[in-house]
């Protein structure tokens, strides 16, 4: 489809009787089709082996990235260059780079990869001198809300946008001016999420017709 919003498919399904007669049935079908979004994520850490830079590529869209590729430079001088799989939404792909060699304190590290059809970048500088892991961290991202009368239901991702695993993650609405949780995800028990990886959740709230926002807490 060219644009986002509401689309009509048809579906034709043809089945065969007992006694050979064949019947031909048209339904249609709605479905909602969104603005593709691209929103990557590179961070990096130590490899299992304990040798080189391991970068990762997160994909926290709605898009397939493809094309990837990662660029190592050093003080504007090409160093090494990996190609990825493609990423699709909600995944994350992981590459070595041997660093351990490297006269230079600082690598840049770029992301080039083609999504919603263009070509975007994604640059992260790495202290090698410093690759101590990135604690995790939970940001909520992709929050798509709807409403129904006082009804409200927020979906979204819960990231860790730190190399550790995070534990015990939890989602919730809290009371507030004229905002409450209801049933059946006033809150959201997600557990763990490992380093550079996501969630689904969705909550569920009751809110009064003059509220323009609602409060969503996080603890891990």
């Amino acid at each position: 489809f060219e644009s986002p919003g509401q689309k009509r498919l048809t579906l034709k399904v043809v089945v065969q009787d007992d006694a050979g007669e064949y019947y031909s049935y048209t339904y249609p079908v709605y479905v909602e089709v969104s603005d593709p979004t691209v929103r990557a994520s590179l961070s990096a850490g130590t490899p299992e082996s304990g040798s080189g830079t391991e970068l990762t590529l997160t994909n926290f869209g709605n898009t397939n990235l493809t094309d990837v590729e990662i660029a190592a430079t050093a003080d504007g001088e090409p160093i090494e260059r990996n190609f990825l799989f493609d990423v699709g939404p909600g995944s994350s792909q992981s590459t070595v780079f041997d660093t351990d060699d490297l006269e230079t304190d600082t690598v840049t590290f770029t992301a080039t990869y083609s999504a919603g059809g263009g070509s975007h970048t994604t640059s992260l500088d790495v202290d090698l001198d410093d690759q101590t892991p990135v604690t995790g961290e939970i940001r909520l991202t992709g929050v798509e809300v709807t409403r129904s009368g006082t009804g409200i239901t927020i979906q979204g991702d819960a990231a860790n946008l730190g190399t550790t695993d995070t534990q015990s993650v939890l989602v919730r609405v809290p009371d507030a001016d004229g905002v409450s949780p209801a049933p059946p995800s006033g809150e959201y028990f997600i557990g763990a999420i490992e380093g550079s990886e996501f969630a689904r959740f969705e909550l569920t709230a009751h809110a009064e017709s003059d509220v323009s926002s609602v409060p969503v807490e996080i603890s891990y």
